[in-house]
């Protein structure tokens, strides 16, 4: 590669090529303070702004930063001619080291605090060992502080652990440019044993390239767009064609598979935190359990008082009830007080004798009446009648009746109260 920065964006940013997400951040705002045209009175002011806002939103994106960073890599048939210069190889962007298999990897780290959550992309170019330990580092983080955020804290900790426990996000295309760029450093180098085997593994990655969408459309609109994975098919079989020294080809061990030592670390980490949280819900339960007992209580229901309906069988002065209506001797009777005032005015009738309330409440309670008893005189004809007619018109019918028939059989007759 013949530089890392070929449009100067990390240059207009004042940062190095292995800065990560937050340090690209933090330069952009610090440049903008600076840069702005209101503030800056240079008269190339409102240019730099524009490269500066260029510049960050290439290097901010994680897909975009990847085809930044290898854009320099050629890739052109006119690479393996014999007379071109030998490449640069490829490094890893932690250690330095050149090995066999590099790969442009893309992991996430969460950071979640109440309502703000923030998705860190850790991308560039590693090898297996600087991958693993990259991805160890995110989840780990994402575990301790990614959950404590609403309502994207828990989404993007899912999304970052599952990706991470994957190997993290590598792009085929950028992958398959480096294999087989280092696949011409190792021919051009005299290996051609690892050479042939980096291209035998950049052949399987160009096989996985997939058409991309926006491509296709600027070819229908007419624009010239180059098939890559034509040219990395081309400059492919040219390598193995280069080594092909007789033999049967060495292949080289995946570095990069799935089940390696990172992903049962990860996996071990997933489980023990899925075994701590059940721990924790099952806990909760039974505490809520011996907090809250059920009460057992007995529910009586309520019995209708109703009313008292039913007639005791005798009357408060021991005598029976009359089977018919009729006056009888001690026998109470129901009089307004009205009538108890004038009965008391009346000379040969004593004062009435109030009794207490009976469990008969529905003639004395519902009626204002006021149970009484009078006790038993002897009246002629005339005094019955004057006596009753101060009652009811009904009582007159019923007095008159009874004096008529007091008159048939001669004498007074003994009035019934």
């Amino acid at each position: 590669m013949a530089t890392k920065d070929p449009n100067g964006y990390y240059a207009i940013l004042e940062i190095a090529a292995t800065a990560s997400a937050s340090d690209i951040k933090t330069a952009y705002r610090r440049c903008a303070m600076e840069l702005h045209p209101d503030r800056n009175k240079s008269p190339f002011a409102t240019r730099d702004f524009q490269l500066l806002v260029e510049a960050y939103a290439v290097l901010n994106d994680p897909s975009a930063r990847a085809r930044y960073d290898t854009s320099t890599i050629e890739t052109t048939q006119r690479q393996c001619e014999p007379t071109a210069e030998i490449p640069t190889p490829i490094e890893c962007s932690m250690c330095a080291k050149v090995t066999a298999q590099p790969r442009y990897a893309i992991f996430y780290e969460v950071k979640s605090f109440v309502v703000l959550t923030r998705r860190t992309a850790i991308q560039g170019v590693l090898c297996s060992g600087c991958a693993e330990k990259r991805a160890l580092h995110a989840t780990v983080i994402t575990w301790v502080l990614g959950w404590w955020g609403l309502p994207w804290g828990f989404i993007y900790s899912i999304h970052a652990i599952i990706s991470n426990l994957s190997g993290g996000e590598r792009p085929v295309t950028i992958n398959a440019r480096l294999a087989v760029h280092q696949a011409w450093v190792f021919a051009s180098l005299g290996k051609l044993e690892t050479a042939r085997a980096i291209a035998t593994d950049a052949q399987a990655l160009v096989r996985r390239i997939k058409p991309d969408k926006e491509l296709l459309r600027k070819k229908k609109r007419g624009y010239a767009i180059p098939d890559e994975r034509a040219q990395l098919t081309k400059v492919i079989d040219t390598i193995l064609t280069v080594t092909n020294a007789g033999g049967s080809a060495t292949k080289l061990k995946n570095s990069w598979a799935l089940l390696r030592r990172p992903f049962f670390i990860q996996a071990a980490i997933l489980l023990i935190g899925v075994a701590v949280l059940a721990i924790a819900v099952q806990a909760g339960t039974r505490t809520l359990r011996h907090t809250h007992k059920p009460t057992s209580q007995t529910v009586t229901p309520r019995k209708h008082p109703g009313r008292h309906t039913k007639r005791p069988p005798t009357a408060p002065n021991g005598a029976r009830w009359q089977k018919f209506p009729n006056y009888i001797p001690e026998y109470p009777v129901y009089a307004t007080t009205g009538i108890q005032q004038s009965r008391s005015t009346t000379p040969g009738i004593d004062k009435p004798t109030e009794f207490p309330k009976t469990s008969s409440k529905r003639n004395s309670e519902m009626h204002g009446r006021q149970l009484v008893s009078y006790r038993p005189a002897r009246h002629s004809r005339r005094e019955i009648v004057s006596l009753t007619a101060l009652e009811s018109p009904h009582a007159f019918l019923v007095a008159a009746i009874h004096a008529s028939i007091c008159d048939r059989h001669g004498g007074a007759c003994t009035e019934k109260t």
